[in-house]
């Protein structure tokens, strides 16, 4: 079996600073995973082209599995006071 090539995904070049990362406070402090509806997150994975909207179908695409938050109350935006 071949050697997948993550090169490409690892290489940060072009993209914005503040896409570079996932963002601290859209991780649920209980059990680690990414909350929904965080607006910094949603541009994150856009940028990487891992979740987003496409025009021309007018569906939101998601390439792979996001591990998000299913805590009781706390993965929901409106729930953490946003």
């Amino acid at each position: 079996m071949d050697q997948l090539d993550y090169e490409g995904f690892l290489n940060d070049t072009g993209l914005a600073d503040d896409a570079r990362y996932i963002p601290s406070d859209s991780v649920c402090p209980v059990c680690d995973r990414l909350l929904r509806d965080h607006a910094a997150l949603e541009r994150v994975l856009a940028l990487r082209k891992i979740k987003y909207f496409d025009q021309a179908t007018g569906r939101v695409v998601q390439k792979q599995a996001i591990p998000y938050c299913r805590c009781e109350g706390q993965g929901l935006l409106e729930n953490r006071g946003g």
